[in-house]
């Protein structure tokens, strides 16, 4: 909210232009999607080099001063959702509306796995759903029907269809894992032949004889998640600011009816694509490598009825001494069939050149997103330290002479270095 107040955004008419076509033409730097009701605007995110580069289909770079980029560039999109898949499509009647248990986490209460429809590397899939709220037996999908009476899920020799749950005249291919580790096929990649049958020897791949081999695998199923390899990207929050101000009437967020004396603006910031990390899953999950993600990374300030700060800019601490900086494993929605991982993206390179990547996807931590806060401390010799000033004091608490200081303070940047 604070930056409501000084940019666009309490604009709707800018709000109701927000993703057509007519204005990301006007963009140079990136392209945006509809503006979501509660405060967020969507960003696309695009293939890009680690040096920030954008990419082609075939791994070239794109020019940045190419009129046609981002016509070039890959745009990292679910391919579920380039598909033409909606959340329905996968997630079927109990992902939906439950089973009447009570479950700790969200994704304890799903079904859905990705093995039921696209098999695994020794066969096809069986259309049975063993996900963790999944009865004993499993939910058999084969009988799915969608609205227009038509089976969801049905054979073409041995190639997989499903029909969409939302258009009578669309349907797509489920590409089975199997046929992109089997040369001949249509689907066959050797870089996929490489990922899900080299062995932990590091050497031996490409044919998987009998069940004992399965053990020896380096990224078996059973301790990796498809999505630690399928992610191209990931989202991470490293700071959103929550700042409550006394003696102002305003209803409180999801708690309809109700009213407070505190107002707590909520500024979302730091949110990064470019960070990708790897963890260990739940015990309901499965206890697999997967995904991590910074989800709760706020940073608070209180400010009483006389105007004093009671607190500015600090980390939350938990009664018990914990760290309110969270991380949690969570499915981020961006498969991709090609633009995937790659072996130096979670493996140290034989040139040794990505030891600082491998710390952060091992969440060990590179410096890469530092808090400053409003001060940094400047060593002054004998004479102490001092604190100096970098970043206004108002929410958002923009770096002097930065990008985001110029837009949102465009008055109090001319005034600092680099405006």
């Amino acid at each position: 909210e604070g930056s409501a107040d000084r940019g666009k955004w309490r604009d709707v008419k800018f709000l109701e232009q927000v993703g057509t076509p007519e204005f990301n033409k006007q963009l140079d730097k990136t392209q945006m999607a509809d503006f979501h009701s509660h405060g967020w605007i969507f960003r696309a995110v695009y293939k890009h080099a680690r040096k920030g580069n954008l990419l082609d289909a075939d791994g070239n770079i794109v020019d940045w001063k190419d009129p046609d980029k981002f016509k070039k560039a890959i745009h990292l999109s679910d391919i579920h959702l380039d598909k033409g898949m909606q959340c329905a499509d996968c997630h079927f009647s109990q992902d939906n509306h439950g089973n009447g248990k009570l479950y700790g986490e969200t994704r304890n209460a799903l079904v859905i796995t990705c093995e039921a429809c696209h098999g695994d590397i020794r066969s096809r899939a069986t259309l049975v759903s063993t996900g963790p709220a999944a009865p004993g037996n499993g939910i058999n999908l084969a009988i799915n029907t969608t609205p227009f009476k038509q089976k969801q899920f049905y054979w073409r020799g041995d190639r997989l269809f499903q029909r969409s749950i939302m258009d009578p005249n669309q349907e797509w291919e489920v590409v089975q894992v199997v046929d992109t580790i089997t040369p001949g096929r249509p689907h066959y990649s050797e870089k996929s032949r490489l990922a899900k049958t080299i062995q932990k020897d590091g050497l031996t791949w490409g044919a998987i004889a009998d069940q004992s081999d399965l053990t020896k695998l380096a990224h078996s199923s059973s301790k990796m998640s498809c999505q630690s390899c399928h992610t191209s990207w990931t989202t991470s929050c490293f700071g959103c600011h929550l700042s409550m101000s006394a003696n102002q009437r305003m209803p409180m967020l999801h708690n309809e009816g109700l009213l407070t004396r505190n107002y707590t603006a909520y500024d979302f910031m730091v949110l990064r694509d470019d960070v990708y990390m790897l963890g260990i899953d739940g015990t309901v999950t499965g206890n697999r490598v997967s995904p991590i993600r910074s989800a709760c990374a706020v940073v608070v300030s209180s400010q009483n009825a006389q105007r004093d700060w009671l607190y500015y800019q600090q980390q939350t601490v938990s009664s018990e001494g914990f760290s309110g900086q969270a991380f949690s494993p969570y499915v981020p929605h961006t498969v991709r069939a090609k633009e995937t991982k790659e072996c130096t993206d979670c493996h140290v390179s034989q040139e040794r050149d990505n030891n600082a990547w491998m710390a952060q996807v091992l969440i060990q931590g590179t410096n890469f997103l530092n808090f400053m806060g409003r001060y940094v401390y400047v060593a002054t010799g004998e004479d102490g330290f001092n604190a100096v000033k970098i970043a206004e004091h108002d929410e958002p608490p923009a770096i002097y002479g930065s990008d985001f200081h110029k837009f949102v303070y465009p008055k109090t940047r001319a005034g600092t270095r680099g405006g």
